[in-house]
């Protein structure tokens, strides 16, 4: 009688893997999207509005950016 429930035993363990697989996928998407997407859009807030800052005046750097900036301590 048992060895009637054999093929549901196989099908069960084929399901569950195929299902923890599908789920993993779905799950690593959904961190990119959950996560990924707030770093990449505060990144590149902080990416722009540091490049298009205006440069002061006053440092040697921003009258000739060909010099380089001379050496700390």
């Amino acid at each position: 009688m048992i060895v009637l429930l054999a093929p549901f035993v196989g099908a069960t363990v084929a399901g569950c893997v195929l299902g923890a697989a599908t789920l993993g996928a779905v799950g690593s998407m959904a961190g990119l999207i959950l996560a990924g997407g707030p770093i990449t859009l505060f990144s590149a807030i902080q990416y722009f509005s540091t490049v298009l800052a205006p440069c002061p005046p006053n440092l040697p750097y921003c009258k000739d950016p060909a010099r380089t900036a001379p050496a700390a301590g």
